[in-house]
């Protein structure tokens, strides 16, 4: 009995170190050999950029051949996500081919580069990005240069309390910015100088709008600028401008005394299309609620740009009959305008939560990711109330937790995952449904990571999606606690379970190359 239960000791510790002591030789071979693939396969672009994802997350310098051999990749996607994987291991090529990689981008992929550059690049990467985005034709890369590279350095300086820099360098920077061509560099300089007390700086701006001189094209430029910079002050004079108009434009009652006298007197001077809308958006901007209908209409068969435009002036207003347009654009069959009237919807006092899940049934993952932000940020009891009776009814629980799996915050999970705990462990139990009782074991994890009853429901009955997930989870919070499960995988028939495996074994041994 004795010899008996020492050979089982024995045998136990023998496969505990084979499981966690080292890698094999051909272990190594294979991981390498993983990640090769999937960097290199020439069929799909998909694969080859979350295979350089996974690289970026490793953030190791000893596989910066390989985003380096895709850093030119013929897919755009893929050139950003392999320059991402170079700058996050301070690569010495990164900041020269993120440069170059910005001459050649479209709008959207210059976009993204900055974004990496802010995420992981030196000072001098950003500086020189911000410059070369000034410059653009395009107000989202001047919008990001600017508020990115000078207004946060202007920030800085207040948080900061250094009252020498502002007054000797940026405030007068400010006040020189504020004559720029370009009218959202001139609006924002004049709202934060604004802010900082210089309240003097709007006046010739506002001389100069209403001086009937004033070409109708300036006069609309300086319009827009009043407006996003949000000074009171213009507010009389944007509503003098449709109020004019509308006198105009109303008919004539042939009995009315008045309208007879109108009738006989020259008639009216009209005013230019361009800068009524202008007053309009600025008026209704500036919290004048007798134009909402008049600025909503200016959506119907707007550009993207206009219409963000009529977004921004809506979000402005405190009234809630400005949010209707608002609630409409967070489902826009344009990314761009979708994704803006989220962030706009969402930073509104007003804002309710029942329009954000309702805007979650859309399919874009970017803008169902920004909604779950804001709900997990503001509304998680509303959250979470919504969620528990969806899960009460069958056919839609399935589709509840592939949602939260997909787009949980887990930085802030708690707040939303708990008070689903009971009904999480009830489907978790739920051995005839093992997809789903996987996926719920899954988010039930987030909260209780060192449960090893969640781990063996995921490890065995998870489908492909949540399974990956979870690597990924235990990829960031527990490589080495995960080893057994790594291996498990690590020769799976699904090119995604080996690739996440390799990548947990990788961090998990912190391989050294030969």
């Amino acid at each position: 009995m004795y010899r008996s239960g020492l050979l089982m000791i024995m045998l136990v510790l023998a496969l505990a170190g084979c499981q966690s002591d080292e890698l094999k030789e051909n272990e190594v071979q294979e991981i390498n050999k993983i990640f090769a693939t999937g960097a290199n396969f020439e069929d799909d672009p998909y694969v080859r950029a979350e295979t350089l994802r996974v690289l970026e997350a490793l953030a190791d310098p000893k596989l910066d051949a390989l985003a380096r051999a895709r850093a030119e990749d013929p897919d755009a996607m893929v050139r950003v996500v392999a320059l991402r994987a170079l700058l996050a291991t301070k690569n010495q090529e990164a900041e020269r081919l993120v440069l170059s990689a910005y001459n050649n981008a479209d709008t959207d992929g210059r976009r993204t580069l900055i974004q990496a550059a802010i995420d992981y690049g030196p000072e001098s990467l950003r500086l020189e990005l911000f410059k070369r985005a000034l410059n653009s034709k395009s107000l989202r890369l001047r919008e990001v240069a600017f508020t990115q590279g000078t207004i946060a350095g202007v920030n800085r300086a207040v948080r900061d309390g250094d009252q020498k820099k502002l007054k000797v360098e940026l405030i007068p920077r400010l006040s020189q910015l504020v004559e720029s061509e370009d009218f959202y560099i001139s609006a924002i300089s004049l709202q934060k100088l604004n802010e900082l007390g210089r309240t003097d700086r709007a006046q010739p701006l506002l001389d100069k709008f209403n001086a009937e001189q004033t070409p109708v094209a300036e006069r609309e430029r300086l319009a827009r600028i009043l407006r996003i910079a949000g000074i009171e002050a213009a507010r009389a004079d944007f509503v003098a401008i449709v109020e004019a108009q509308q006198e105009n434009d109303k008919p004539l009652d042939p009995d009315a005394k008045q309208d007879k006298k109108r009738k006989l007197e020259l008639p009216g001077k009209q005013i230019d299309a361009r800068l009524v809308r202008a007053a309009v958006l600025g008026a209704v901007a500036l919290g004048d609620e007798r134009f909402i209908v008049q600025a909503q209409e200016y959506m119907r068969n707007a550009q993207e740009d206009e219409s963000i435009e009529v977004l921004e002036a809506l979000a402005r207003n405190p009234s809630p009959d400005a949010t209707v347009s608002l609630k409409i654009a967070m489902q826009d069959a344009r990314s761009v305008v979708r994704q803006e009237a989220i962030d706009l919807y969402g930073n509104r006092s007003d804002a309710e939560a029942k329009a954000l899940i309702n805007a979650l049934r859309q399919q874009d993952p970017m803008a169902r990711r920004k909604i779950a932000n804001i709900l997990v940020a503001r509304f998680p009891e509303e959250w979470s109330k919504d969620l528990r009776i969806q899960l009460n009814a069958e056919e839609r629980k399935d589709i509840v937790l592939n949602l939260l799996r997909d787009v949980i915050n887990r930085d802030n999970d708690r707040a939303i995952l708990e008070p689903l705990g009971d009904q999480l462990a009830k489907l978790a139990a739920a051995d005839e449904k093992p997809q789903r009782a996987a996926t719920a074991a899954y988010l039930m994890l987030l909260s209780d990571p060192g449960n090893a009853a969640l781990r063996k429901s995921l490890e065995s009955t998870s489908n492909v999606q949540t399974r990956y997930v979870f690597l990924e989870h235990l990829l960031r919070t527990d490589p080495k606690g995960a080893i057994p499960t790594f291996r498990r995988y690590f020769y799976d028939d699904l090119y995604a379970m080996r690739l996440m495996s390799a990548a947990g074994l990788w961090r998990a041994f912190r391989i050294e190359l030969p």
